[in-house]
């Protein structure tokens, strides 16, 4: 629960803050409409399904627009490796956005995911992506998954630009 209350207020702190996040996030009041995340066991706590999948999705970026190969192939093992995690990130997700939005919530879904690839997509960010990225996937590659959900949180507070240590103090 520790870390779903950390996503949470990783978002709002980008929100609050002023700052240019590379990412487009939910605003203050969207979070707090949104009925609270289901969680997927990681170790003794509990970890963000809504974590672990925006990590995926910004990893996928810059997989698709770094140069080199590096990240791209750190990705695909990632994926390989997590693949039963990321299913089960994507379908509480997909829950997530069920319970929240009802009938629309394919639509919003939809909508949502757009807006987060086109943040990570920014070319005004995509140096410090793919700088964050390349150290972040090398990681990920030996990160156990049932840790997973704490390496996510961190590894989108530096995505974001912001110390590793903000995540680092509220477990």
């Amino acid at each position: 629960m520790a870390n779903a209350a950390l996503a949470g207020a990783l978002v709002l702190a980008s929100c609050a803050s002023g700052e240019r996040s590379v990412a487009t996030y939910p605003t203050a009041q969207e979070q707090a409409a949104a009925t609270p995340l289901p969680s997927v066991a990681v170790g003794p706590k509990l970890a963000s399904p809504q974590a672990i999948w925006t990590l995926r999705s910004a990893l996928n970026v810059a997989a698709l627009t770094c140069p080199g190969r590096a990240v791209a192939d750190r990705y695909n093992q990632m994926l390989k490796r997590n693949k039963s995690l990321f299913a089960d990130a994507y379908a509480a997700e997909q829950e997530r956005y069920r319970r929240s939005y009802g009938a629309t919530w394919q639509a919003r879904q939809d909508r949502d995911m757009t807006a987060l690839y086109n943040g990570y997509a920014n070319p005004d960010g995509k140096q410090r992506l793919c700088s964050a990225a390349e150290a972040i996937s090398a990681e990920a590659a030996s990160v156990a998954e049932d840790r997973f959900g704490y390496f996510a949180a961190d590894a989108l507070a530096r995505l974001d630009g912001r110390a590793v240590e903000t995540a680092s103090r509220s477990r």
